[in-house]
């Protein structure tokens, strides 16, 4: 398979990245409100530093993102796939790209998205609490 991940840099991986969140938003966050081009627009010309974007393309498309927000001393992974491109092992290799590139990975799953739950404890996440629908990972260390 032919898989590159890169960093997102363009306002085209910006705009890519909110439809493809907009379409998986209520997994993500619970809301089913949409990311207006205005708030894209304001997120590519402010993003915050404590966040790393990166695109996954398989042969030179994009069909997902993975996004790492870094915050006192962990690191939150999100990882995104297209639907179609689900189940030939795309997230676990983001999910590995992401063990080889930082540190102290979390991550944190609503209760539902028993997709997502499964794919964390796949590699090697271990559930370290529930708390408000919501599933605590953390990256185990052994």
């Amino acid at each position: 398979m032919n898989l590159l991940i890169v960093k997102a840099g363009t306002f085209l991986d910006f705009l890519y990245i909110r439809n493809l969140r907009n379409s998986v938003r209520f997994l993500l966050t619970g809301s089913t409100r949409k990311i207006s081009l205005i708030e894209q627009i304001y997120f590519f010309l402010n993003k915050p530093q404590h966040i790393d974007l990166y695109i996954v393309k398989l042969y030179n498309k994009k069909i997902g993102y993975l996004l790492i927000r870094k915050s006192n001393n962990k690191n939150f992974i999100t990882e995104v796939i297209e639907e179609k491109y689900r189940g030939l092992g795309i997230g676990s290799y983001l999910i590995e790209f992401a063990k080889n590139k930082y540190q102290n990975l979390e991550a944190q799953i609503f209760l539902n998205n028993y997709s997502s739950r499964r794919l964390h404890e796949k590699n090697n996440f271990l559930l370290i609490r529930k708390e408000k629908g919501i599933a605590h990972y953390q990256l185990r260390s052994d």
